[in-house]
């Protein structure tokens, strides 16, 4: 069974780890053609705004959309 799977879904928490994580999908995702789907959860509605700019910096530095 061929699986052709274009979609790569990355859970990240800001740390070390995840940030490695996150440019090894962009290398995958590069390499096969497929999007990156970030997931980051936060406790609190006051914490939001915090991952949207990480997140937002993250896919300015690869020059994503």
């Amino acid at each position: 069974m061929q699986m052709n799977q274009k979609r790569i879904l990355v859970p990240v928490d800001f740390s070390r780890v995840s940030e490695v994580c996150m440019n090894h999908a962009y290398s995958i995702a590069n390499k096969i053609g497929a999007d990156i789907y970030l997931l980051h959860l936060v406790n609190k509605v006051e914490d939001l705004e915090d991952g949207r700019s990480r997140l937002a910096t993250f896919a300015d530095e690869r020059q994503v959309v």
